[in-house]
């Protein structure tokens, strides 16, 4: 275990609730977690999904595309989103879904509009119809492979980071957090570090420096996100606050060379080391704050009784939770911001309860939110909760947001 794992599931990946009663289906169910960056897919029971680009190439132009995107036609946004749809069905999982039905995990953030956009297109286009959706609000389903219903959810996307609390199964969502602080702008450190501190080595041995056009053609070919996963880390707070000071001498650190074309990106250790930084700078300000911060500001916000269960029971999930060193120095600026910033005097006597969730033996900090959708897929709620074509034309083929079925079935209940 390691060291900053203070606590972690003592239950199996597999096991639910026992409350819930399985049903057996002759077909699968197929469980789709749309991400900004990647969309995991795979069939309910599944330990493991097929993790794909959210991107398809165009047929038309011959370019590639992202799934969503800002200033497009809603034409051109289905169109994509059918071909992508097709890509998925019927080149990585091989199956019709006209007699299955479909899990869609979401985030509580997720737009309306798509949400709607992907109905409609399941719904209408004869190539799939399929019998029933069900859309799942993602943070809740991060707790299902931890067999947990109280947990501080902190979900570091590509576009934004979003915390969500969530106590007894139940959502807090006037206490939710979001930063922009995401790895979309891990990327962005890493372009501006290697343009100034980087080089490029060509075949002759001569060096030169990496320009703007160097940067475009890197993101294209996502080498930037190859060195943000292969090469990056978070170092120690005492030494990563001398990098934000501008006070650590770089001159001894190694420098990694990554194959680019036929030439050599050198990327020394400034920018290995720095990048990370941008998630742990503290700011005051409420557009700007780091994750440590977004943590105890949450915490903050949460009833007296509930602070405590709350910090001890954190669940960092995302790609960028994977980095070495990322949880041990999380903790560590946790805890010097409860000792140290007057902003959370009142939180100091908490910081020995301050505990992680892990799990050493599979990387679910990747996939979690789509293994609790394969879990969940396994059970009744699947037949119960699900949107069937005939009601969503009852509804003027309208999708209901999930927090309306929660107030249904609260109602349903003291009814009865």
């Amino acid at each position: 275990m390691l060291p900053y794992a203070s606590q972690r599931s003592n239950s199996s990946m597999a096991r639910v609730d026992s409350s819930y009663v399985p049903v057996l289906e002759s077909k699968s169910v197929v469980v789709i977690d749309f991400g900004s960056r990647y969309t995991r897919i795979g069939f309910n029971g599944d330990f493991c999904p097929s993790i794909l680009r959210s991107e398809i190439v165009d047929p038309e132009s011959g370019e590639v595309k992202p799934l969503f995107a800002d200033g497009r036609s809603e034409e051109e946004d289905r169109r994509i989103l059918h071909l992508f749809l097709r890509k998925i069905f019927f080149k990585h999982l091989l199956c019709s879904v006209k007699d299955r039905r479909i899990l869609i995990v979401e985030s509580i953030l997720t737009p309306t509009k798509n949400r709607q956009r992907i109905a409609s297109v399941l719904f209408e286009t004869a190539t799939f119809s399929p019998p029933a959706i069900l859309f799942a609000p993602s943070h809740l389903l991060h707790t299902i492979p931890f067999s947990i219903s109280s947990a501080m959810v902190v979900d570091i996307g590509f576009t934004e980071t979003l915390l969500v609390p969530i106590y007894e199964g139940v959502t807090m969502l006037n206490k939710y957090e979001c930063s922009p602080i995401c790895s979309k702008l891990l990327e962005e450190r890493i372009c501006v570090l290697l343009k100034k501190h980087a080089h490029i080595e060509m075949e002759n041995g001569e060096k030169r420096e990496i320009l703007e056009d160097d940067v475009i053609l890197l993101l294209k070919m996502n080498v930037i996100e190859d060195i943000a996963v292969r090469l990056c880390f978070a170092t120690k707070m005492e030494r990563g606050n001398m990098i934000q000071e501008d006070n650590v001498d770089f001159e001894m650190a190694i420098a990694c060379p990554v194959g680019f074309l036929k030439e050599m990106i050198v990327v020394p250790g400034i920018v290995r080391e720095s990048a990370a930084e941008i998630f742990f700078k503290s700011s005051h300000c409420d557009d700007d704050r780091s994750i440590p911060e977004l943590i105890l500001d949450s915490i903050t916000k949460l009833p007296i009784d509930m602070r405590r269960p709350m910090i001890s029971h954190i669940a960092v999930v995302g790609g960028s939770a994977r980095m070495p060193g990322f949880l041990a120095r999380l903790k560590s600026e946790i805890t010097r911001l409860l000792q140290e910033d007057e902003r959370y005097n009142f939180l100091r006597k908490l910081a020995d309860s301050l505990k992680f969730y892990v799990y050493s033996e599979a990387p679910v900090e990747l996939y979690g939110a789509w293994l609790g959708g394969s879990l969940l897929a396994s059970v009744d709620i699947m037949q119960t909760k699900s949107l069937t074509r005939e009601e969503w034309l009852k509804k003027n083929k309208t999708v209901p947001d999930w927090t309306e079925k929660i107030d249904e079935y609260f109602t349903f209940e003291k009814e009865n």
